[in-house]
């Protein structure tokens, strides 16, 4: 996993998190550009997979 889909992983998670344990709730847009990084971040994770699997 490259370092910024980790930071952006983290920083989603720790999000989820201050929603979950301390009922924050962020702006709506902070949400959405949150759900996009994550969506974004997962998608590359899943083409990296594939392509190490194309390789063996």
């Amino acid at each position: 996993m490259r370092h910024q889909e980790r930071s952006d992983l983290e920083s989603f998670a720790n999000l989820s998190n201050y929603v979950k344990f301390a009922e924050h709730s962020p702006e709506v847009d902070k949400t959405k550009q949150a759900v996009h990084t994550a969506r974004q971040t997962l998608n590359s994770i899943e083409k990296q997979i594939l392509e190490t699997q194309k390789v063996k």
